[in-house]
């Protein structure tokens, strides 16, 4: 655990070469590609407001991260590899997360807990890469996407380690948390990503349990005839089909007159 920092710089360097080399910081000892595969190495990172400035991690090939506590500090998260991330209670001035994904999709992790991401940006950022993605009471609309990647379901736990317990009011809150990653992904102009997620928005609000019986029957509606928007050849089918049924009616019905 690391705390009480100023200014963090952590940067991974690959070479192509093997073994023990002398440099000008003196002897170091460059590994192989399955050692650098088979690295175990995890962070937990707690910022001080008075103390902390920055903190960069750079071409990081890491098992687990973890950032917490309220500073004013500039963070950056960059080409890096990492199978469980951990954002809790943090607060920044400004935070870039760029071309991050999981080493492997297998118990892969990406939390987030009590976190404002007002002037974050998450660029190239491989969400569905992994297993578990969760924002949990965290304030998502503010958020500046950049060519995003998400996973089939953004979920909204209390406890990542127990995905299957959900508490009350589960899916009117992962309806509303997609709603905030919809309104960021208009203003930074991801209209198609934009589309995707508003679809996920309602399918989850029809989930929810106190959700008024017409309400329902109009969400319903909506999810079998284009999916909630993204769909224009569900319609087109249902057009089709109509038209059939109406010239089926209407010929039977000239057969049967008199």
């Amino acid at each position: 655990m690391l705390g009480c920092l100023q200014v963090l710089n952590v940067g991974f360097k690959k070479s192509k070469e093997e073994g023990f080399a002398n440099s000008h910081n003196g002897e170091h000892y460059r590994l192989t590609q399955a050692e650098f595969n088979s690295l175990n190495i995890s962070f937990n990172i707690q910022t001080e407001n008075e103390t902390t400035q920055s903190i960069t991690i750079n071409k990081a090939h890491l098992e687990g991260f973890e950032l917490s506590n309220f500073s004013k500090a500039t963070i950056e998260i960059l080409r890096s590899k990492i199978n469980k991330i951990f954002i809790r209670d943090l607060g920044f001035s400004s935070l870039k997360i760029y071309d991050l994904s999981s080493r492997e999709n297998a118990s892969s992790v990406f939390e987030s807990r009590n976190v404002d991401f007002s002037n974050a940006t998450l660029d190239k950022t491989n969400l569905s890469s992994y297993e578990i993605v969760s924002f949990y009471r965290s304030t998502l609309t503010d958020i500046n996407f950049i060519s995003p990647k998400f996973p089939k379901e953004i979920h909204v736990l209390d406890n990542i380690h127990y995905p299957d317990e959900k508490e009350g009011g589960y899916y009117r809150m992962q309806s509303e948390n997609y709603r905030q990653i919809k309104k960021s992904l208009i203003g930074s102009g991801n209209q198609i990503e934009a589309l995707e997620i508003h679809s996920k928005m309602y399918s989850s609000l029809l989930k929810d349990k106190t959700l008024s019986k017409e309400d329902r029957a109009i969400l319903f509606l909506n999810k079998i005839s284009n999916i909630h928007g993204v769909s224009i050849v569900r319609p087109f089918l249902l057009l089709l089909l109509l038209a059939f049924l109406t010239f089926f009616l209407y010929k039977t019905s000239l057969n049967e007159a008199p």
